[in-house]
């Protein structure tokens, strides 16, 4: 990174002589694969560092030729790299987890000119739920806000608002990189399970597993999502222009979880029969879920939520659609209610067709219409 003067050079450098020289690495890789097959841990080990990196274009790159070394050769792979692959797209998420949004220092109030006290602390005041709670900090030397050792301490450094507005817009800063990198990791992952080399070929254990960090992925933007005063108060400290949400991460992951779940789910193939109920214990909670969030959506002021959640929405119904009998049967009185109660609403085609197809079942299953 230091050999370039400018970030324009560097970005010229990574879109054409960096790109081209890591597609090739992955090329040989491939052609080479008996050779190189036991290099698989480096190489996925160069991807991430180019991932996690605060470089968009750097980003996108390890991530097109993480996907390229895949869909090239998912077919060679044995479960036991087909392993480490998972690890790594679980240490992908777990790095990119924007886990700052949660730190509560982000939306301390800053005076004027805060000075430490005998202790050597700088006292914040951070107002939370309606009360006000006293978080003290120390200065790093990266300039970082953490939290105060419980031993008494050096005294530090006056530290003047001007620095820890620097130090939190820095912190703003890697917390919408990670942001963007969750998504391009979601639609990374969307991608190589919809490729059928990739998804018959990774071992369904392993394939639950990925499936199980893309569900925190979903948990975190979720519980993000539903805390208005957090988000409330990282606008008012100016973490962006409007107020910030993690939609596109929530309607996302959950899309390729309701997807790639219901695949496993009717997949017929002995691995996963033997995995049948616990594939099913994943995807009927999250399905329900997701339909009983939607039904508490505002159609006067939450119009663009509604359209992210509507294809999600239709995906669900039409799964539990097409259940078995027995199945159908089974979680029948868990979804009618949900179902019932989408028919107040203004639906999308996508999804009163699917409201339809449940409510055929049930006819169907009470002896009411004939299939």
């Amino acid at each position: 990174m230091s050999r370039f003067s400018t970030q324009e050079d560097m970005s010229v450098w990574l879109s054409t002589t960096m790109i081209q020289a890591l597609r090739n690495l992955i090329d040989l890789y491939t052609f080479y694969f008996d050779i190189l097959e036991r290099t698989l841990e480096g190489l996925l080990d160069l991807l991430c560092v180019c991932i996690c990196q605060e470089n968009d274009t750097l980003a996108r790159i390890g991530t097109s030729c993480f996907q390229q070394l895949l869909e090239s050769n998912a077919k060679k792979l044995s479960p036991g790299r087909w392993q480490l692959v998972v690890k790594t797209f679980v240490r992908l998420f777990k790095t990119t987890t924007p886990h700052q949004l949660f730190d509560e220092s982000l939306r301390a109030e800053i005076g004027e000119n805060p000075v430490p006290d005998q202790d050597g602390k700088i006292v914040l005041r951070i107002r939370r739920y309606g009360s006000e709670t006293l978080f003290s900090f120390t200065e790093t030397p990266n300039s970082r806000l953490i939290p105060a050792p419980l031993s008494p301490s050096k005294p530090a450094k006056r530290q003047s608002a001007g620095d820890i507005i620097a130090d939190r817009r820095r912190t703003f800063k890697q917390i919408i990189v990670k942001c963007v990198l969750q998504l391009l990791l979601i639609e990374t992952t969307n991608e190589l399970l919809h490729n059928d080399d990739v998804y018959n070929t990774i071992p369904p254990d392993q394939l639950l597993h990925l499936m199980k960090v893309l569900d925190h992925s979903y948990q975190f933007a979720r519980s993000f999502n539903a805390d208005k005063e957090l988000r409330t108060g990282l606008w008012k400290v100016g973490f962006m222009k409007h107020l910030p949400n993690l939609l596109k991460q929530e309607s996302s992951s959950a899309a390729t979880l309701v997807n790639v779940l219901s695949r496993m789910y009717y997949d017929k193939r002995p691995e996963y029969l033997a995995l049948h109920q616990q594939i099913g214990e994943r995807l009927v909670p999250l399905g329900l879920g997701v339909v009983e969030d939607f039904n508490t959506l505002r159609t006067d002021t939450q119009a663009k939520n509604i359209a992210a959640w509507t294809p999600v929405i239709a995906e669900v119904l039409n799964g539990f659609a097409s259940f078995d009998d027995h199945s159908f049967s089974r979680y029948l009185p868990a979804i009618y209610p949900l179902a019932t109660e989408l028919l107040s609403r203004d639906l999308a085609p996508e999804v009163r067709e699917a409201v339809r197809r449940i409510f055929v079942r049930v006819g169907v299953a009470k002896g009411i219409t004939m299939s």
